[in-house]
């Protein structure tokens, strides 16, 4: 069974364990504290760059989706970037930066 506990309880455990000498059971629980600390570091680098890809390959559909709208002549406006980059319009906004964004929609590019 697993608990999840926090770093003050952590530690009196640790105390309870030297006191009482129980040395091989206080190593292991130290080097599973250890073990269970990169793996978070490392779940998190993992997240940052999946988000970080993600990122990217919105950028990326943004500006060709505004690149095709300027060849064909039409209008640009946040909707129909949304609609050609086919993400959503929540996503244009934040990829978008303010000023572009304003010059987008006060004069439809």
């Amino acid at each position: 069974m697993r608990i999840t506990i926090n770093e003050d309880e952590f530690a009196l455990i640790v105390d309870a364990l030297k006191k009482y000498s129980h040395t091989g059971l206080l190593q292991k629980l130290l080097k599973q504290q250890s073990l269970e600390k990169e793996r978070s570091k490392q779940q998190a680098t993992r997240t940052t760059q999946a988000n970080d890809a993600k990122k990217k390959a919105s950028r990326e559909k943004i500006q060709n989706a505004i690149n095709l709208l300027r060849i064909e002549n039409k209008p640009i406006t946040l909707y129909s970037v949304a609609k050609m980059a086919n993400i959503s319009y929540a996503t244009i906004k934040r990829h978008i930066p303010k000023s572009l964004l304003e010059s987008i929609d006060s004069n439809r590019l």
